[in-house]
């Protein structure tokens, strides 16, 4: 094996993806790799070059996570949401719910 370079399992130590991942780059070309025989080597400097052009995602930490203001307007979307169908289901259920279960008038 030449020098300098270090596979992609070795590569998964200096970064958080998987060595699946990092293969799949590799074939799409967007992390500089070569295949020698049937795997893919890497260099250090390659793979902080592809580290360093993905700025624009989040870490893997915290991938996925809405941040509390989120939440909290999704809730308050939510609440909204439920409010809004049971009074537009009481405007249009009253007049069946009338018929089936009449209302008693008490007279005193």
């Amino acid at each position: 094996m030449t020098k300098g370079y270090i596979s992609l399992k070795e590569a998964t130590k200096h970064c958080p993806y998987s060595q699946d991942y990092l293969k799949l780059r590799a074939r799409q070309g967007k992390l500089k790799a070569v295949k020698m025989g049937r795997n893919w080597f890497t260099t250090k400097e390659w793979l902080e070059e592809y580290k360093s052009g993905l700025n624009l995602r989040p870490d893997k930490a915290s991938f996925g996570r809405r941040s509390p203001a989120k939440r909290l307007i999704l809730l308050f979307l939510l609440i909204f949401l439920i409010f809004i169908v049971f009074f537009i289901l009481m405007v249009f259920l009253e007049p069946i719910l009338e018929k089936v279960i009449p209302a008693k008038v008490i007279e005193v």
